[in-house]
């Protein structure tokens, strides 16, 4: 950056000290800092970005008319390193460079200005960190509302905090904008500081540095670190249990905001060190006695003695490069706390389960379905068969290997099967074998609700009212028996077939499968509105098929019953 500074002095060391002048340093330093920087990022060295820079900024008379100064400099700017004695410090020249703003700053301004970098940067991090823990209290605000006010409004409530949280991310980007507006950028200033001054701040930023250091220590680590959160919250107990499992958000939330406030920081004194250095030029500091605005991050009173430039030089040396071996360090230390929690967690499971997590379950379970209208199924990784039976209960049977034992629960009209997932694999248990058979009353009728995040589900000939199924990978047969209300799936991978069930209404999303639907004769499904949408795949109705891209159908029927399908990739056939 020097080259670059003394390349400018010498081309305009002829075009004297006017106000425009100045002015127009100040903008191409400005542009050739702006270049030199990303050159850096794009892997060049100090000096190949400098010969890059001087070799693109070599027609200085088009960027003149660009800056409206040409007839101020003409015939007056020198060769670079032809007449470098003529470049003077013209000391006695008072005016004001045009828009170029001169900030003094002693002891007491260089103080607030580090409170202003450390505000600017607490804003920024909360806001970025917001956007991360949206998601995670969405996701415990629906599960703890859910035992208190039932699913419907814990859903409403868990959006709204979703959206909270986004809304106070934006509210705290806006305020550090408007902080930032509000005070100024000083690296587009002058910066005169005062002897007092330049030791205050040296002591500032080595107190920044230091800080700076270990939150960025900190934060790198709690962002490995973050997948064990979710694999600890599978073991805890109650409502530790609900807070830990979408941990890994909590603690990248952590982590990037140590990281994000560190770097807002370093980069406020880069800009206080650029501002200084440009109080280096021609004029800057010939006989100003700026008083500081009320706009100014630096505030305080106003300044009179001017600092010679031997005053005014202060390098900003930040700490926080970590070399590349600590980060290394950090990396291998925290994956072996990481692998040593799931490696010694299973015993810990046992301990707080009593020796219910895991392995070989046997077992039958009934309950009355008399007062049964709705059943909800939540299991981890198991097939499931359901069908009818002669009697008035609910049988389920189950062997095999789960993660916890199965457990049958009435509240009142509801009925719930749930296995807890409650091992230490935070990408699902994909390798249980159970078996769950349930057998409900023939001529009963109850609302189904399954979710499921690996398995096989069968429904053969059952009464239902409504349908709702969740499943992540594996698939679902459903044949005979009826849908009287609604069915809706969602299913992320897998295939999906139903055959002579008729439906009220249906709505089925596939992230990738196939979809099938069989009508046990043609005049049903003319009662039906149909949207089918393939985004890659085909799509057949009753023999018309199409393929390709973006493959949709639309068919109107005589009633208004709706069929949709959604398929982001495979195939959905109605026959």
């Amino acid at each position: 950056m020097d080259r670059l500074r003394e390349y400018l002095n010498q081309l305009f060391a002829g075009a004297g000290e006017s106000p425009e002048v100045l002015y127009a340093k100040a903008e191409l330093l400005q542009m050739m800092e702006d270049k030199f920087e990303g050159l850096l990022e794009e892997g060049k060295t100090e000096d190949e970005a400098v010969d890059i820079i001087i070799s693109e900024f070599g027609n200085f008379e088009e960027i003149a008319k660009e800056l409206g100064i040409e007839d101020v400099i003409d015939g007056k700017l020198n060769t670079p390193n032809n007449n470098a004695g003529n470049t003077q410090n013209n000391q006695n020249n008072t005016a004001n460079p045009a828009g170029v703003k001169v900030v003094q700053m002693a002891k007491e301004q260089i103080i607030n200005y580090i409170k202003f970098a450390k505000k600017h940067a607490c804003m920024v991090a909360t806001g970025i960190s917001c956007f991360i823990l949206a998601p995670y209290f969405a996701s415990i605000s629906d599960d703890v509302l859910e035992l208190f006010v039932g699913h419907k409004l814990a859903g409403v409530a868990s959006s709204l905090a979703f959206f909270l949280f986004v809304a106070l991310g934006v509210v705290q980007v806006i305020l550090a904008a408007n902080l930032t507006k509000k005070s100024g950028k000083l690296h587009k200033c002058a910066v005169n500081v005062t002897e007092d001054g330049i030791e205050e701040l040296n002591a500032q930023s080595n107190s920044v540095n230091s800080s700076q250091v270990i939150m960025l220590v900190i934060g790198i680590a709690l962002c490995i670190c973050a997948p064990a959160a979710s694999a600890l919250g599978d073991v805890l107990p109650g409502m530790l249990r609900i807070v830990f499992s979408p941990g890994t958000l909590l603690f990248a939330a952590m982590g990037v905001y140590f990281i994000v406030y560190s770097s807002s920081l370093k980069n406020r004194l880069i800009e206080l060190e650029k501002g200084i250095k440009n109080s280096s030029y021609s004029g800057y500091n010939a006989g100003f006695t700026t008083t500081n605005t009320a706009g100014d991050p630096t505030g305080g009173e106003q300044i009179n003695s001017i600092p010679s430039p031997a005053e005014n030089n202060w390098n900003y040396q930040p700490k926080s490069n970590i070399p590349v071996w600590a980060i290394i360090v950090i990396v291998i230390v925290c994956a072996i706390g990481v692998s040593s929690v799931f490696t010694f967690v299973p015993g810990i499971n046992s301990a707080i389960n009593s020796g219910s997590a895991g392995g070989q379950y046997d077992g039958t379970e009934k309950v009355s379905a008399s007062s049964v209208t709705s059943f909800d199924i939540n299991l981890a990784a198991s097939d499931v068969n359901i069908n009818k039976g002669t009697g008035n209960e609910v049988i389920v049977e189950y062997h095999g290997t789960f993660n916890s034992k199965p457990t049958l629960k009435q509240d009142g009209s509801k009925l719930e099967l749930k296995v807890n997932d409650k091992s230490f694999n935070l990408f699902g248990n994909w390798n249980n074998d159970g078996q769950i058979t349930i057998t409900v009353p023939a001529n009963k009728e109850i609302a189904y609700d399954f979710e499921m995040a690996a398995g096989n589900l069968n429904v053969n000939d059952i009464k239902m009212s409504d349908m709702k199924a969740e499943l992540a990978a594996g698939n679902y047969n459903l044949n005979g028996g009826s849908i009287s209300g609604n069915a809706k799936f969602e299913m992320a991978a897998g295939n999906l077939t139903i055959s002579n069930t008729p439906v009220g209404n249906l709505d089925a999303e596939l992230a990738a499968g196939e979809f099938k639907y069989h009508f046990k004769d043609k005049k049903e499904a003319d009662e039906f509105n149909f949207e089918l949408d393939c985004a890659l795949g085909n799509t057949t109705f009753f023999g018309d098929s199409s393929s390709g891209i973006a493959s949709k159908k639309a068919v109107s029927g005589t009633g208004n019953r709706t069929f949709k399908v959604e398929a982001a990739a495979g195939s959905v056939t109605i026959d």
